[in-house]
Parts: structure tokens; C-alpha cells; sequence
């Protein structure tokens, strides 16, 4: 019979994996925010006319 997806030993899992997913995604969305946020504040030192002048 199909009645439930999950084991019987594990009553009530779905829960608790939704608030793991949910962890992840949060720690994923910081990880990629600071490896955007790093490079684009090195860019933000340069001064144009200096990038310009070394570009070969």
C-alpha cells in the first residue's frame, strides 16, 4: 500500500528537510553574494583612467 513516501521509522521528516533546504539555499545565496561582492569591489578601486592606460 501507498499511503506514505517515507518510512514508518521516520515520522514527520518532510519538515525538517524543508528547514534544511531552506538552510542551504540561504548559505548558497551568501556564498554567491560574496563572490560577486569581492570582485566587484576590487573593480571599484580602479580608477578608469588607470585600467585604460595598462590596457594593452
Amino acid at each position: 500500500m501507498l499511503s506514505r513516501p517515507w518510512p514508518e521509522s521516520l515520522p514527520g521528516r518532510l519538515p525538517d528537510t524543508a528547514a534544511a533546504a531552506s538552510v542551504g539555499a540561504l548559505i548558497l545565496y551568501l556564498g554567491v553574494m560574496l563572490c560577486g561582492l569581492y570582485p566587484s569591489w576590487l573593480a571599484a578601486r580602479v580608477k578608469p583612467a588607470e585600467a585604460l592606460h595598462h590596457e594593452s
